[in-house]
């Protein structure tokens, strides 16, 4: 945490006990609010990536541009 209370992102922060809480937090949100067959991507391994990009205000969404449904892929848009 910053001084002013803020959570900082350093390299290797993914290890702090807070990260994982609030990324394990996070994944568990969306798995109880999303249809079973909703997989949020191809792997638990991409789980935090998704997590963090959804804590900064970035939701799920269909494919975009030239981009087909995939189901190893998950798309996700931030409206500015």
């Amino acid at each position: 945490m910053s001084d002013d209370g803020r959570m900082q992102i350093t390299l290797d922060d993914l290890t702090d006990p807070a990260v994982i809480a609030l990324l394990d937090g996070h994944v568990a949100q969306l798995r109880s609010i999303s249809p079973p067959e909703s997989s949020h991507g191809s792997d638990d391994f991409f789980a935090p990536a998704r997590a963090l990009y959804a804590a900064h205000g970035f939701t799920e969404c269909g494919p975009f541009g030239r981009y087909r449904l995939d189901p190893h892929s998950t798309f996700m848009t931030l409206e500015l």
